[in-house]
């Protein structure tokens, strides 16, 4: 899936250039339209790290809760966590997942499939989300660190396109205009997401390997 997504974002990039180079553009400085076409690499990138990552949970973490201390102890973990708030809430709420438990033949699946819609229920657009995630997971992912302020700026630049088509507001009375944006710099942070997801790929898979040993 991460493949596709790295081929889908560097297809928009590829059309900016093309874009550019019909109309003989030259250093002029880009359009919207053109800017709209590396705008939505980044997001496309975005969007695959996302949807590879959290298929990566759905694959990953039923197998590893088995065999791997750390993420077991994640699931340990969450089941007392939600335990409690069931414990803690009212009216027919109270102690719902203890009575699915005990209706069922297989406890432990239920509490994975939980488990698992819990790390993947929201949204991974976020270095917080992304360091969550790789705890549940029990890997290092380097990246995550290494360019920590990176990565914080390409979400917020694609939660700024996604949420507010990317329009700079407060620049003047009656007036919205948009980010400028670099196709450079939106390419190179479309790379380090897409990146990111393959380090979280490798990680696993190794990790996998090791518990069949």
């Amino acid at each position: 899936m991460i493949d596709h997504a790295r081929t889908s974002a560097s297809s928009f990039f590829e059309s900016y250039s093309v874009v550019r180079r019909e109309r003989a553009a030259g250093s002029r400085a880009p359009t919207n339209t053109e800017q709209d076409l590396s705008r939505a690499g980044l997001v496309f990138a975005a969007a695959g790290l996302d949807s590879s990552i959290k298929e990566l949970i759905r694959g990953a973490v039923p197998a590893l809760a088995l065999s791997d201390d750390g993420v077991r102890n994640g699931l340990e973990s969450f089941v007392r966590s939600r335990l409690r708030k069931d414990q803690d809430a009212g009216g027919d709420a109270r102690n719902k997942l203890l009575a699915q438990l005990l209706l069922v033949d297989y406890p432990s699946e239920v509490l994975l499939d939980e488990y698992v819609l819990g790390l993947t229920g929201s949204s991974l657009q976020s270095s917080e989300e992304l360091k969550r995630t790789a705890k549940a997971l029990d890997i290092e992912v380097n990246l995550l660190n290494d360019e920590r302020d990176e990565l914080k700026d390409a979400f917020e630049i694609r939660n700024k396109i996604i949420h507010e088509l990317d329009v700079k507001f407060g620049v003047g009375r009656g007036q919205r205009k948009r980010n400028s944006r670099r196709k450079d710099d939106l390419e190179a942070k479309a790379h380090l997401l897409l990146d990111v997801g393959d380090s979280f790929i490798e990680a696993v898979e190794e990790k996998l390997i090791e518990c069949e040993e």
